[in-house]
């Protein structure tokens, strides 16, 4: 994949990561999953942060029963970050 197709690719995601409704990033996660070994590093590095900070965002905004709210909880993104960290283990 050309360096462009890459770019337009991340920001997709990041779009997906932040903006799309739940159903919508988890209709696209297996495909994500199935095409990790193509990404560059770069890409999953910058792909791992921003996962890694919706979950940030989770745990500041969990009610006093520990619970996340609606709009808050991304557990549904666990898979592709631990998928994401798995390949980026097993290219160092």
């Amino acid at each position: 994949m050309t360096n462009e197709k890459l770019n337009v690719l991340l920001f997709a995601f990041r779009y997906a990561v932040h903006r799309i409704p739940t159903q919508s990033l988890a209709a696209i996660q297996s495909e994500l999953v199935t095409n990790l070994h193509r990404f560059p590093d770069w890409m999953l590095a910058q792909m791992e942060r921003d996962l890694e900070w919706n979950f940030e965002m989770m745990e500041m905004h969990r009610d006093e029963d520990g619970r996340a709210g609606f709009y808050d909880d991304c557990e549904f993104q666990r898979p592709i970050w631990e998928a994401i960290k798995q390949e980026r283990e097993a290219r160092q």
